[in-house]
């Protein structure tokens, strides 16, 4: 059981950094694309 707590307390941290780095891609495409 705590050993699923934690596991579920790690999967947003997981998915996260994805996110980040493909909205700094999105920004770096629309910047350029403005530009």
């Amino acid at each position: 059981m705590v050993g699923a707590r934690l596991q579920d307390v790690d999967r947003p941290r997981r998915w996260l950094l994805p996110m980040v780095l493909a909205l700094l891609v999105l920004f770096v495409v629309v910047g350029s694309l403005l530009s």
